[in-house]
């Protein structure tokens, strides 16, 4: 496994967009109809997280306190992270960030939650005593039941000082979860690495290096934030990953030697037509097409956490 620097949040150049003479009018009518297709982007903002269309309408306040999130299959509720009183459990509130139901309550540090495709059970990262972070399994509902651990961080790979298991997000066919891998380092900050596995924990296939990803809405690509092989800086670009395959191709371009280009965190929209992801030391949203063409700036200050599928 390849070393590799703790990621960080890097600097924004602007990408230029070239207007080509001779576009078709009826083609931009097409991409800006094939934009609105796409359901509401839930965003993270410095003053809370939000609803928004990918055509920047209908902006709409969803919480001021909790955090991360992921809409249910059927966009009706949202799994998130929140922190009282230093302790960070699993919540579940409806899309609009009312009817709030705490599902986790162990005095540990629970998060990232993700939704079955069926919406019965969620996955989330959980750090327990005497200092393991695995992955969970829970039902989303009352009674939500005893957490069933599908890692097992004390198993240290060959390299590694220390492993940890974080950010799982379940495939929409359901077969895979594929959740992140830490590989601690003594004095080296390690690698983050995507790892596929069944809900029962087998391991399946490897994606690479990557701290996060999103699915298309069948299962069948994945979009990672994976870096370079010889990269040893953690400057990332993002990739479009086909699950039938071991190869994925470059989204955006080449960033690897450029502080400020690096791009993280992709979100994959409901059409697949839309990779939403942040680079610059603000986190500013930007769009491509899985193609690695139409790069545009979407909004400043904010990251994107997930699209309502349907």
């Amino acid at each position: 496994m390849t070393r590799r620097a703790i990621r960080v949040l890097l600097a924004l150049t602007a990408v230029a967009t070239v207007s080509v003479p001779g576009f078709a009018r009826a083609s931009e009518m097409h991409e800006r109809a094939s934009t609105l297709n796409n359901g509401a982007l839930l965003i993270s903002a410095e003053d809370g997280v939000y609803t928004i269309y990918p055509d920047g309408s209908r902006k709409t306040l969803v919480s001021t306190w909790l955090r991360g999130g992921q809409f249910s299959p059927d966009g009706k509720l949202i799994a998130w992270s929140g922190t009282v009183d230093g302790n960070t459990d699993v919540y579940i509130t409806d899309d609009r960030g009312g009817s709030l139901r705490r599902v986790t309550k162990a005095a540990t540090y629970e998060a990232t939650p993700t939704w079955s495709p069926d919406g019965k059970k969620l996955a989330f990262e959980s750090c327990r005593p005497p200092g393991t972070c695995d992955v969970y399994t829970l039902n989303s509902t009352v009674p939500y039941g005893k957490a069933k651990r599908i890692t097992d961080s004390r198993v240290i790979p060959n390299g590694c000082d220390s492993f940890r298991y974080h950010n799982p997000k379940w495939s929409p066919r359901g077969n895979e979860i594929v959740v992140g891998g830490y590989c601690g380092i003594d004095n080296w900050y390690g690698d983050f690495i995507a790892i596929g596995i069944t809900p029962q924990g087998v391991p399946t296939r490897e994606y690479g290096l990557a701290y996060s990803w999103d699915w298309n809405g069948n299962g069948t690509a994945l979009a990672t934030d994976n870096a370079s092989d010889n990269d040893q800086s953690g400057f990332s670009n993002i990739r479009w990953c086909l699950t039938s395959q071991t190869r994925c191709t470059e989204v955006t371009p080449d960033q690897t030697d450029d502080t400020e280009l690096s791009a993280e965190g992709p979100v994959v929209s409901p059409t697949t037509n839309l990779i939403a992801y942040r680079k610059g030391f603000d986190s500013n949203i930007w769009f491509n097409k899985p193609d690695g063409t139409r790069a545009r700036l979407f909004m400043n200050s904010a990251v994107a956490l997930d699209w309502r599928r349907w």
